[in-house]
């Protein structure tokens, strides 16, 4: 067994080192189940690591962490398609071929996502000040994250054909394998059996989710400023005092005439609630005189005074 544990510890090391000459030092031909489960083995250590970059993508905070996990997941991805090109040419061997090509598609994939994530974690954290162009760009951030978050489905599917794949490889094995090698078959089984579940992106899913939730609640506070101005009105001495949030003076102007035609204490004229806020004469009979006329339209309002 002392050969069989050293051929298992080559495959390691060439997985992680991502390189290596499969006919150099590798295990013997003679004993094809020891160099099919030295390649699961290896297999599973760069899966372990690539959900190891997936945990750090996840609880990733800014744009740097993201970052590092995108590059650990593109060396992942290398090694998994350097491992594959080594794994034996027998059935198993052929059906873990398949299952390395799968995790390294996933996390070339999920790197990619990464990739997008950084940019966009990058934007997010930008300095803005209160504008209608910030709320714009923050909400199309936030839509960009979603759309990053569904496309997690597709690699989320590769990663468990992965795991299945690779089961299936180790129930090809298993029978030719001898007791000594219950325990690695064993530890296998259980960390195939949890990555066949189908749930490695979840806390990605989850993150980018929150991280989108986060950026929509900030639009309100990039709400651009009301701008309030004092206007002279083109009737003047008739109106007086007028100012405007949020609008033209002339628009306002126009509109004094239209507001003028409809007092009352409260009044409306097309798109505009109004009201009298201050004093208004004479009594009992038509409106000649008012002062703080205001009319609302959402954000949008003006002021005047009336005398006839």
């Amino acid at each position: 067994m002392a050969w069989r544990s050293r051929a298992i510890a080559v495959a390691l090391a060439a997985a992680l080192a991502g390189c290596g000459d499969s006919g150099t030092d590798g295990p013997s031909s003679a004993d094809p189940a020891g160099e099919e489960l030295a390649s699961l083995i290896a297999a599973a250590e760069l899966r372990r690591q690539a959900e190891g970059a997936i945990v750090d993508l996840a609880a990733a905070g800014d744009a740097a962490e993201v970052g590092r996990a995108a590059g650990r997941l593109e060396e992942g991805a290398r090694r998994a398609r350097a491992l594959a090109g080594r794994a034996p040419d027998t059935r198993a061997g052929r059906a873990a071929e398949r299952s390395l090509n799968e995790l390294a598609a996933a996390v070339e994939d999920v790197a990619r996502t990464a990739a997008k994530m950084e940019r966009l974690y990058e934007r997010a954290a930008a300095e803005r000040a209160p504008s209608a162009e910030a709320q714009d760009e923050v909400v199309e951030i936030a839509a960009d994250l979603d759309r990053l978050r569904a496309g997690l489905a597709a690699p989320e599917r590769a990663l468990t054909r992965s795991a299945l794949l690779a089961r299936r490889a180790l129930l090809m094995v298993r029978p030719d394998l001898d007791a000594g090698d219950v325990e690695e078959v064993a530890r296998l089984e259980v960390a195939l059996d949890r990555a066949s579940r189908g749930d490695a992106l979840g806390d990605v899913e989850d993150a980018i989710a929150d991280r989108a939730a986060a950026l929509n609640e900030q639009v309100a506070s990039l709400e651009p400023p009301d701008v309030i101005a004092d206007c002279t009105s083109q009737h003047y001495p008739n109106v007086t005092d007028m100012s405007v949030r949020n609008m033209d003076c002339a628009e306002a102007d126009a509109l004094t005439a239209v507001a003028i035609q409809a007092l009352a204490p409260t009044f409306t004229i097309p798109g505009w609630s109004c009201s009298i806020l201050g004093d208004y004469g004479p009594p009992g009979g038509p409106i000649l005189g008012a002062s703080d006329i205001r009319c609302v339209a959402g954000d949008r309002a003006f002021r005047f005074s009336f005398g006839d």
